[in-house]
């Protein structure tokens, strides 16, 4: 019995033992299922572990990219935490903007990566990052964006943070996808995507997308849709393979974007703005500005020596909106112009060349070379008025036309067209020496050549050809008389006219950058890790362009000659003249020289030089847990203003700079299931470029143009969190916050100087 009773005890747990065990086998086995799979990523030009790395970085793996439709960088944004999106009224008006480092005016704040050739582009002419920012990206494996000054390793226009584009290399096996989709208002989005081997060293891939929509507002007056798009897209990857320790992957990529005109919509002035400048003086003197106080009421046409005008004061008014602009847009809100604009559109195509060879074990050299061929146009109603005479009352960009008129129609329109060519070459070496260290080394040339045709133009009777147009119709002569009263005004007549024109205008750029970058890591105890990186850079910009012929924006010929406008005071019978005088003897010149002129040369070249280093300490708390805080500097170079109705002076603006402080911890918790990561940043923003004003000093209209403005502070938290709830489901939750504050702004230089508002 007792024997008995043993044997059924001992068999009773070893299946208690039996059943434990498989319960406990299935409960890891359901733990290591529900482990947040790795992130690999690049972003300090080595392949690393997310959570390892002392920076902050947002993924996007392919599993997202797939599900979710990422094809633009809007899309991206959508998805990223402090990465945030604006975009303007033309097509190449784009600014992506990190942390509150936002680009106001000149070259984007944020680079934009395919596989690590720089394509990051501007607006020659307007502000904005180019229209590139917002083109369509296909056969992607993830998206990295990498927040913070990166000017170390990835260069010049990764002044607030990168966007890395990665694509999808060839496969050893074959595989083949087909995906198409449809949505509401007529989208239709399709890829075909193909991958496999030709020998076995030879690898191929290939993959075709379309997408197209016939966008959601329509064209007021002629009932057109309004943002509509089209795009193809097709690229071709071959990869050689030879050995183990050699790879050379080329790749061919092609992109054809076309998209109907935005909608567009003036919100309503709700407040005027302070313009802080130097008084009218009695007479007029050069060099002085055109400040007026019309109770929001800013014309632009003034008397030549401002005897008409009241002395006036500092903080006088013109009308702005401030606020947050409307979430939507609503169709009656839309007005634009009845002649039809072609929107925007886009050609471009990428050959990179990528060669990868590690010679021995530790031993790692890379070369990154391309080339990208970019044409495109970008055409779109300025005035944004669906009449002719709709804007007689219409205080536009702080000053008004009083010269519209049925005869004399105003069709506004920003028309461009572009040729670019950009070389691009990056030599890394990568080894370690022991004693764990790290070292990376490398070496970077970049050429652009930027060619633009401006064929901007105002007055409805100038019309747009191959070559040089002929306006034809009632131009309006204009002739400056002396008002008195508070009110100035001009006297203008109408006249039959022919006045060949000298559209397009010739914009040119080229520019030339060469830079030297390193990184070192050393892990110098099993818990401290130190990672210092820098690149000096050294930068030349070429411009070479056609003055604006204003002609075509204020056509007053008081002369009888196109593109000469004279200030002029009327000139009493008898009376000596001594300037010159108009050709019906009513009317002397304020001086001898013009006012405008017809178009000009205009030829300059500015060097910039930069150093940016970078430095990080880390402290691995436990295997789980992780402490950073780091200090880099990036630099946004300088440039040139298309304007020749520019004082000297204000002709190109200086480089900016940033100086950013970060603190933060990685946390990887429940075995593997959970993340929690955390930044606090410091910002300071110095030579800040943003639009700023001249105005002028004959009663002209002001000229606006990109200046250095001051200082701006930026600071703010990031929390992300991320965890497997059960198999094939997850939770992320980010919050950021982030406050920006100007410290300093100056206003327009002058002759005397800048002049620094009081911002308390």
């Amino acid at each position: 019995m007792r024997a008995n009773s043993f044997s059924q005890r001992r068999m009773a747990t070893a299946v208690a033992v039996a059943v434990f065990s498989l319960l406990e086998s299935g409960q890891l086995a359901a733990q290591e299922t529900l482990v947040l799979e790795e992130t690999i990523v690049t972003a300090r030009k080595r392949t690393e572990s997310l959570q390892d790395i002392p920076l902050s970085i947002s993924t996007i793996g392919f599993e997202e990219i797939e599900r979710l439709g990422v094809t633009r960088t809007i899309d991206v944004a959508k998805l990223t935490p402090g990465l945030t999106y604006n975009r303007g009224i033309g097509g190449g008006d784009i600014r992506p903007d990190i942390r509150g480092i936002t680009q106001l005016s000149g070259r984007s704040n944020v680079a934009i990566l395919v596989d690590g050739v720089d394509m990051t582009t501007d607006a020659l002419t307007g502000t904005g990052a180019g229209q590139l920012v917002g083109m369509g990206l296909y056969d992607l494996e993830r998206v990295e964006v990498v927040k913070g000054p990166q000017s170390a390793l990835f260069g010049r226009n990764a002044f607030g943070g990168a966007i890395s584009y990665i694509t999808k290399r060839p496969t050893e096996e074959f595989e083949g996808r087909v995906d198409l989709d449809a949505a509401e208002y007529d989208t239709y989005r399709g890829k075909l995507g193909v991958s496999g081997p030709i020998t076995d060293q030879f690898l191929y891939r290939f993959n075709y997308a379309h997408d197209e929509t016939e966008g959601y507002y329509r064209h007021p007056e002629t009932g057109a849709k309004l943002g509509k798009y089209d795009t193809n897209a097709v690229s071709l990857a071959l990869q050689w393979v030879p050995n183990d320790t050699l790879s050379n992957l080329t790749r061919l990529d092609y992109s054809d974007q076309d998209q109907s005109q935005n909608a567009i919509a003036n919100a309503a002035y709700n407040k005027c703005e302070e313009i802080r400048g130097k008084p009218n003086p009695t007479p007029f003197a050069d060099g002085t500005s055109t400040i007026v106080d019309g109770g929001c009421e800013f014309d632009a046409f003034v008397g030549p020596d401002f005897s008409n005008l009241p002395a006036v004061t500092f903080g006088e008014n013109v009308p702005i909106y401030l606020g947050d602009l409307p979430s939507e847009l609503k169709q009656r809100d839309i007005h634009l112009s009845p002649e039809g604009v072609r929107g925007l559109g886009n050609d471009v195509t990428l050959l990179s060349n990528l060669l990868e060879w590690e010679p021995a074990t530790d031993y790692l050299l890379v070369s990154n070379t391309a080339f990208i061929h970019h044409t495109g146009y970008d055409n779109y109603d300025l005035d944004q008025q669906g009449t002719a005479t709709s804007v007689q009352s219409l205080s536009l960009a702080g000053f008004s036309f009083p010269w519209v008129s049925e005869t004399n129609p105003l069709n506004f329109q920003y028309d461009n067209e572009f040729d670019r060519d950009v070389f691009f070459q990056d030599f890394q070496f990568v080894f370690d020496t022991g004693n764990d260290m790290e070292w990376l080394v490398g070496a970077e040339y970049y050429e652009e050549k930027f060619d633009q045709k401006n064929w901007q133009r105002a007055n409805q009777a100038v019309t747009r050809g191959d070559r040089s147009p002929t306006a034809t119709g009632n131009l309006l002569t204009g002739t400056w008389v002396d008002v008195t009263g508070s009110t100035p005004a001009p006297e203008f007549e109408f006249s039959d006219a022919t006045v060949t024109g000298t559209l397009p205008l010739r914009q040119k750029r080229t520019t030339k950058v060469g830079s030297f970058y390193g990184s070192f890591d050393w892990q110098f105890t099993e818990q401290w890790d130190l990672n210092l990186s820098a690149r000096y850079q050294k930068e030349k910009v070429n411009i070479d362009f056609t003055a604006q012929d204003t002609t075509y924006l204020v056509p007053a010929y008081p002369d009888e000659k196109a593109g000469v406008f004279y200030p002029s005071i009327p000139l009493a019978p008898g009376q000596t003249c001594a300037g010159v005088p108009s050709p019906s003897g009513n009317l002397c010149s304020v001086g001898e020289a013009p006012l405008y002129h017809g178009p000009d040369k205009i030829k300059g070249n500015e060097s910039y030089s930069a150093f940016n280093p970078r430095g990080a300490l880390t402290y691995q708390w436990s295997d789980d847990v992780m402490v950073y805080g780091s200090v880099a500097k990036g630099t946004k170079p300088g440039g040139f203003n298309f304007n020749a109705n520019l004082l000297d002076l204000n002709q190109s603006y200086d480089p900016e700079e940033l100086i950013a402080y970060e603190l933060g911890f990685k946390s990887t918790l429940q075995d593997g299931r959970t993340q929690l990561n955390a930044t606090a940043f410091f910002n300071d923003n110095t030579d800040k470029q943003a639009n700023d004003i001249q105005y002028s000093d004959s009663g002209g209209a002001p000229e606006i143009f990109v200046n250095n403005i001051g200082k701006v502070e930026t600071y703010g938290v990031e929390f992300l969190f991320s965890t497997s709830l059960t198999e094939g489901l997850f939770l992320d939750l980010n919050y950021v916050y982030t406050h920006t504050e100007i410290k300093q702004y100056d206003q327009a230089r002058s002759p005397d100087g800048d002049q620094q508002l009081d911002l308390e």
